[in-house]
């Protein structure tokens, strides 16, 4: 299965819209809302909340094949990763750059939406940043 990026930012969009007591943790159930997206399987979300777990853009958690997730939070990296895609207009740039190099990492998709990110805070405020 390939990694499908618009699913990881989708996800971790929903994931950060949960409200978590601290120290707490959400059983995220298969029939859950948070795996249902118009455009794909089960099967391709819940893989792709493993590969957002194995990133470390959330907090570890267990699987129980039966039950679904015990999801505990999103990282500092994870806040990181939102932060620099949130922008539709830098999420667009920022595809639009990575699929022109044909070749990318998470981090370097974090790195190229952060960098659109300070071009638009110049543009905006006038700082060299």
């Amino acid at each position: 299965m390939r990694r499908n990026m618009d699913l990881i930012r989708a996800i971790m969009m929903r994931l950060e819209e949960m409200h978590l007591e601290a120290g707490s943790f959400y059983i995220i159930e298969w029939n859950d809302d948070i795996f249902r997206f118009e455009d794909f399987t089960l099967d391709e979300v819940v893989y792709h909340m493993k590969l957002i777990q194995q990133a470390g853009l959330t907090e570890p958690y267990n699987e129980n094949a039966m039950a679904g997730f015990a999801y505990t939070g999103i990282t500092w990296a994870g806040h990181d990763f939102l932060d620099s895609i949130r922008e539709p207009e830098v999420w667009r740039k920022t595809k639009s750059a990575i699929q022109s190099a044909g070749s990318f990492t998470v981090e370097l998709m974090i790195d190229a939406a952060k960098a659109y990110a300070k071009q638009k805070l110049r543009e905006v405020t006038g700082l060299e940043i």
